[in-house]
């Protein structure tokens, strides 16, 4: 009796969206999940350049911003004591574009956490995936900021 022939497996290859996607889209669908989550209180402000657009995997980016924005409305909410008067309970996301990459930034007026609890492996691994970088540091004002860093399709084109 013969066997059926099985081709060998091809790697698939994601198409990405040719005119790009939204980012106030991604950034809305985003925080209206974490704050649904989080306790009442803490404000979310989102400042992104009118009609911005990226190539990328729509489902990958949605990923891990969902998770950025998740860990930063809950690091705010985050009970503390510091100084007098009431807690700051706010994050802050900006969007920078340049003909290199489009950067994400998330800002938390949450407490300080080592990067690793902040950005656990997970997240970095996600980030890969995606061909983003990450990079987490501590705020000067206090609090955390993540920055996503996503090359442009046509700089990684030119690097490669």
């Amino acid at each position: 009796m013969r066997q059926p022939h099985h081709a060998a497996a091809e790697p698939r290859i994601l198409p990405l969206p040719t005119a790009g996607i939204a980012v106030r889209d991604l950034l809305d669908e985003a925080v209206a999940a974490a704050v649904a989550r989080a306790p009442a209180g803490v404000a979310v402000t989102v400042d992104t350049p009118s009609g911005a657009r990226i190539a990328a995997d729509p489902g990958g980016l949605r990923g891990l911003l969902d998770r950025l924005v998740t860990a930063a409305v809950a690091a705010a909410a985050a009970p503390r004591s510091r100084g007098d008067g009431p807690p700051l309970r706010e994050v802050v996301i900006t969007v920078v574009e340049t003909a290199e990459a489009v950067e994400f930034e998330i800002a938390d007026s949450g407490p300080t956490t080592p990067a690793d609890e902040r950005c656990p492996a997970v997240m970095r691994d996600l980030a890969a995936r995606c061909g983003c970088g990450l990079h987490v540091a501590t705020c000067p004002e206090g609090g955390m900021a993540v920055t996503v860093r996503l090359p442009r399709r046509e700089a990684r084109r030119q690097a490669a």
